[in-house]
């Protein structure tokens, strides 16, 4: 088994911004209380001057066209007269958001004789109540509903008052209102929602190429969250300076998950999260880096020039907080293979930038330390984790330098712990000449001094 990880730092910059167009809302109710129903008593000189209906005893009204399942917001102006008023959104037979006034406040019955207390209201006072939420536990995995509360006072709003996540009792469809005695009501709309702003948001500030990356759309109608939002109107799109990005090795799915080959190449792109139905969107720059976790810039040697005593590394990834391990190299004068050894550090006592790290590593009783050639590669934890790249192995020999280093390990040697005992082969070689021991895992490591490459070679 041969395989190679090329590593690539992604830095994720989180300056988002949103573009909104005009919002494509859909109407299902429209009734300005202005034409005579059966049940209420037609009235004058509402809050805005016109007629308004007076539920005296009871009444079902604002009926949508159909049983609504998805977000819906649902609009009224009201006055509660006593003690006792309110109303409820309805299914036939079922109640869901029930809105009654309890002890002078504003409270949403949640059972027989149990009540969440709201606000405190004033009876003599119109109020405009807005509901906006998503309803049907039987139909949707994610239910909610958010209330707005707004007092009239010289027919303009005042007192705006916001109510999340409210309790939707019975959690059905919704298709009409049933106003309890007491209740007058007027300027009754309903529509379905489109979002009126995006934010993109992502589960991680970096991560490194082979690796995923995990971006969201927050969905918003007003300043409130529209939980329910119908995944199929959220597309997301990758873009670069030339337009919309083409490239093999960087996608998206419709889920919003990113993910990266490990032969990423370094550029700039931007994540864009769009809402079909509004027309607007969200989207986050998104940098790419080709490049190491650790690059070792010193080798320090003790005066009688038979150890190494330190290196100096500069650590470019601070997220990264696994083990990484030093592979000291010693070749001959012919640059062939002398011998090798490791020395294993916890990343966690490294900071980003410029670090010394003490290694202790005997030099070999006949190696010259100023005419002979060492070498130092970095193994980090990534090795696992990245995908292996499935190819023949002419495949692998087209995606690498003209010189490189195997290290085969045998089967159950752990790439990200290298022990001397696990190494079944070490060899410095043209790509042409690279042959695949058998009964080992071959990884290779390129002339920048890391693992480039994770292959998985195949017949």
């Amino acid at each position: 088994m041969k395989k190679s990880v090329l590593f690539l730092i992604i830095c994720i910059a989180f300056s988002a911004f949103s573009i909104s167009a005009l919002a494509e809302d859909t109407v299902l109710l429209d009734n300005k209380c202005e034409e005579k129903i059966e049940n209420v008593t037609f009235m004058e000189n509402g809050v805005d001057g016109t007629h308004f209906y007076r539920c005296d005893n009871g009444a079902d009204i604002g009926f949508l066209p159909y049983e609504v399942s998805s977000d819906v917001v649902y609009e009224l102006d009201i006055r509660f007269n006593n003690e006792g008023c309110g109303f409820s959104f309805m299914k036939k037979g079922k109640w869901n958001s029930c809105i009654r006034i309890k002890d002078g406040q504003l409270a949403l019955q949640t059972g027989g004789n149990s009540f969440s207390k709201l606000c405190p209201v004033d009876l003599n006072a119109w109020y405009h109540f807005t509901f906006l939420g998503r309803t049907n536990k039987d139909v949707n995995p994610v239910t909610y509903g958010h209330i707005i509360l707004e007092r009239y006072e010289n027919g303009e709003r005042v007192e705006r008052q916001v109510f999340r996540n409210v309790n939707l009792r019975n959690n059905a469809a919704t298709h009409y209102i049933n106003a309890f005695g007491g209740c007058d009501i007027d300027n009754l709309h309903a529509f379905l929602p489109a979002p009126t702003k995006l934010e993109i948001t992502s589960d991680a500030e970096s991560v490194i190429a082979g690796g995923k990356v995990q971006f969201s759309a927050l969905s918003f109608f007003g300043d409130l969250e529209m939980h329910g939002v119908n995944k199929d109107d959220i597309s997301f799109e990758l873009y670069d300076k030339e337009g919309r990005l083409s490239d093999e090795n960087i996608a998206i799915d419709t889920n919003g998950l990113l993910t990266t080959k490990p032969l990423t190449q370094s550029c700039e792109i931007v994540v864009r999260a769009v809402s079909k139905s509004a027309g607007l969107y969200s989207e986050k720059p998104l940098k790419i880096t080709s490049g190491s976790i650790f690059n070792v810039t010193a080798i320090g040697v003790s005066e009688e020039g038979d150890c190494i005593t330190e290196i100096a590394v500069t650590k470019n990834f601070a997220a990264y907080k696994d083990t990484v391990t030093f592979v000291v190299v010693f070749y001959n004068s012919d640059g062939s293979f002398k011998s090798l050894d490791f020395k294993a550090v916890n990343a966690k006592t490294l900071g980003e930038g410029e670090n010394k790290v003490s290694l202790n590593i005997s030099i070999p009783a006949d190696f010259d330390v100023y005419s002979g050639n060492m070498g130092i590669f970095t193994i980090t934890a990534m090795s696992a984790k990245v995908e292996a790249i499935k190819v023949t192995l002419d495949e692998a020999k087209a995606l690498l330098d003209d010189s490189c280093t195997v290290i085969v390990l045998r089967e159950g040697g752990d790439i990200t712990s290298v022990k001397s005992e696990d190494v079944l082969f070490f060899d410095v070689t043209g790509k042409d000449k690279i042959a695949i021991p058998e009964g080992g895992k071959a990884y290779i490591m390129g002339s920048s001094g890391k693992i480039d490459t994770l292959f998985e070679i195949v017949k």
